[in-house]
């Protein structure tokens, strides 16, 4: 979950969310601001000392829009983050069920096969070439030997496939090719 760009990235919109709804209620209230104002012969009164006091106007609506905003939208956040860590594990768990079946396939598969059928059909061009057998027998065979090489070679190659999107979903290199 942590080597998912999409995930930090939704976690990130949910973080940046929970700062934004703190500063939004922060400016729900009123700064109050104080302060000191001397002039020497600036006015009719020389000598003139004044204190002045400020607040904002909004103080009776005290930023609620603003927050109420901020608040949806951080639940919206948290949702869709929700629903992306959702649909990663389910990826991941997708991706696992697929990359151990064809491991279990691919092991299943007898290592010896492509040299005992190199032999054998080593055996029956010996046999075409002396005539035991005839044309479409002999085709026959070489289109059943080419379609189970093919399969083999498509059994390798979607299990390396499997492994890749493996690596992929989990964002981390699991298999070395």
């Amino acid at each position: 979950l942590s080597n998912r760009p999409d995930l930090r990235k939704a976690n990130g919109m949910v973080v940046r969310e929970e700062a934004n709804l703190e500063y939004q209620k922060s400016l729900a209230t009123p700064d109050l601001t104080v302060g000191g104002l001397w002039s020497r012969a600036g006015s009719y009164i020389p000598d003139y000392y004044a204190l002045t006091f400020s607040i904002d106007l909004p103080l009776f609506n005290r930023n609620q829009g603003n927050i109420e905003m901020s608040a949806r939208t951080l639940e919206a956040d948290r949702a869709m983050h929700d629903n992306e860590r959702t649909s990663v594990l389910e990826e991941v768990a997708a991706a696992l069920r697929r990359a151990s079946e064809l491991e279990r396939l691919y092991r299943s598969f007898d290592r010896k096969f492509p040299l005992q059928y190199r032999e054998l059909v080593d055996g029956m061009i010996a046999n075409y070439q002396k005539r035991n057998m005839s044309v479409i027998e002999f085709t026959d065979f070489i289109e059943s030997y080419r379609t189970s090489m093919l399969q083999m070679n498509q059994l390798g190659n979607d299990r390396a496939d499997a492994m890749e999107t493996l690596n992929y979903v989990t964002g981390t290199d699991i298999f070395q090719p």
